[in-house]
Parts: structure tokens; C-alpha cells; sequence
């Protein structure tokens, strides 16, 4: 009984009162506190990493040393040499990046390959004259078709390949000065992310690099209209797309299937 009087009297006391309120709302500060922290994480590995690995791979340029693409993306996962060429692979849960140097150590070409739906880097094209039309081009969710707006359905190179157990397939352009003398390429590998396939083996490379080629296969017109494009590749100045050698067993535009099939 006697208990329960003190019970009782501190229930009445303002003191008492007042304490019990300040506990509560610290508990639900420490509550709210920890919330934060655990949606704070969250949103570091989900939405925010995967923002600043989309401005990562944007940032990224030919021409330069392959130090600098070590500095930002890591030490690379696979190392392939190709003669004079050495083709270094970097490895993410929502991307492929490979970068091709030559002997003195510098880019000669980089592509991006989205391995994920969802995850979209943005490419500009266009603007090679002073009211020339731009398109930006999102991996994995544009279509080869669409760059049409601004190319005329003219490529300098087209490339495809469809095999038994292998598919590529990649356009090439080039616009001389406008364009820095930089080509570029947008592509579909079999290692990112992939909404269809090739339809057929095709290959269009006119005799000059000052030439072009209009697409008129209507299987490769109907496949480029639903294709995504899931890898981007651009050059250093002055290497054409005809000086890239895209045949089986040379250096493929992104990753090599049959090698990153064993990561996860």
C-alpha cells in the first residue's frame, strides 16, 4: 500500500510530469534519429550511388591516360592485351566500362555498357554545325532508330553479328572537325542490358571514311525501330571508325560475353 501512495504522489507531482514528458520525446528524437540514419543508407546504396555512378560514367573521356579512369573507377577486373592494344574491363553491379589504350598508356577509345534497365547515362550527339540538331541518347532506353533525327539513316560503318551462341551489333559515325575528329559508336552487346537481338549477320564500310552508308535492309530498318541501345563508345581524336577492326577475335565494343558472364 505504501507503494502505491508514492506511486500515486509522483504520478501528481509536476516534476515528475515534466521528466516523464522530456523522456518521451527523447526517445522519439532517438526514434526519428535512427530513421533517418537507416533511410539516409538507404538512399546512399540505392538511389544516390546510383546517380554518382551515372555522373561518373558521363565524365569520362578519350584521349586521356588510363590512370585517370583507374583514379575514378577502380583497379580494372580484366586486363586483355590486343598487339599494341591493351583493353582494360571495369567492373559494376550497373555497368560495364572498357577502355582500349595503346602503348604509351593512353585511351584510344572507351564504351559504356548499362547492365541494368534502370540505369540510364545520357550521351549528346549532334550539334556538327551551328544550328545543326542535338539528340541525347539514354543506355537502355533509346532506340538505334532514333538517332536517325540527326544521322539521316547515314552510318560510316555498320557491324552485325548473329551466331549460335554470340550477337552483336554497332553503328558507327564520323564528322570530322565538327566533331573534334572524334567517331563514335552506339551499340547493342550481349552483356548489358538486352530487349532483343540481332536479326541477322550485316556489314556496311564504305571505302573512305569520308563515305557513308544508307541503311536499307528492311530486317535491320524494323530491328533498329525496337532495339535499345545499351553501349556508347567514343574515340580519341582522329581514329575513324574504319580503323577499328570489329571482326571475330579482335576487340569487341564493350565487354567480351564469354569473359564477364562469370562475374555477378
Amino acid at each position: 500500500m505504501e507503494l502505491e501512495k508514492v506511486v500515486n504522489k509522483l504520478k501528481r507531482s509536476n516534476t515528475f510530469i515534466f521528466i516523464s514528458v522530456v523522456l518521451v520525446i527523447l526517445s522519439s528524437l532517438i526514434t526519428i534519429t535512427a530513421g533517418s540514419g537507416l533511410l539516409r543508407d538507404f538512399y546512399k546504396e540505392t538511389i544516390g550511388y546510383k546517380g554518382g555512378q551515372i555522373e561518373i560514367v558521363e565524365s569520362l573521356t578519350a584521349g586521356t591516360n588510363i590512370g585517370y579512369f583507374n583514379n575514378i573507377l577502380g583497379a580494372p577486373v580484366f586486363v586483355n592485351n590486343y598487339g599494341t592494344s591493351t583493353e582494360h574491363i571495369y567492373v559494376n553491379k550497373y555497368y560495364y566500362v572498357q577502355a582500349v589504350t595503346n602503348r604509351e598508356g593512353n585511351v584510344e577509345f572507351y564504351s559504356v555498357t548499362t547492365r541494368r534497365k534502370n540505369f540510364n547515362p545520357e550521351f549528346k550527339l549532334g550539334g556538327w554545325t551551328v544550328d545543326g540538331p542535338t539528340k541525347t541518347i539514354r543506355l537502355g532506353k533509346s532506340t538505334f532508330s532514333e538517332v536517325d533525327e540527326i544521322e539521316k539513316n547515314n552510318v560510316t560503318v555498320l557491324y552485325s553479328i548473329m551466331g549460335a551462341h554470340n550477337s552483336f551489333y554497332t553503328e558507327g559515325y564520323w564528322h570530322g572537325n565538327p566533331n573534334n575528329y572524334q567517331s563514335y559508336f552506339i551499340s547493342q552487346n550481349e552483356s548489358g542490358y538486352l530487349n532483343t537481338r540481332p536479326v541477322k549477320n550485316v556489314e556496311l564500310k564504305p571505302e573512305t571514311f569520308l563515305e557513308s552508308s544508307v541503311i536499307e535492309d528492311n530486317e535491320i530498318l524494323d530491328f533498329r525501330k525496337n532495339a535499345v541501345i545499351n553501349t556508347f563508345t567514343t574515340t580519341a581524336p582522329m581514329l575513324i571508325p574504319s580503323k577499328i577492326d570489329l571482326s571475330p577475335g579482335e576487340i569487341l565494343l564493350g565487354p567480351d560475353y564469354n569473359q564477364v558472364r562469370v562475374m555477378k
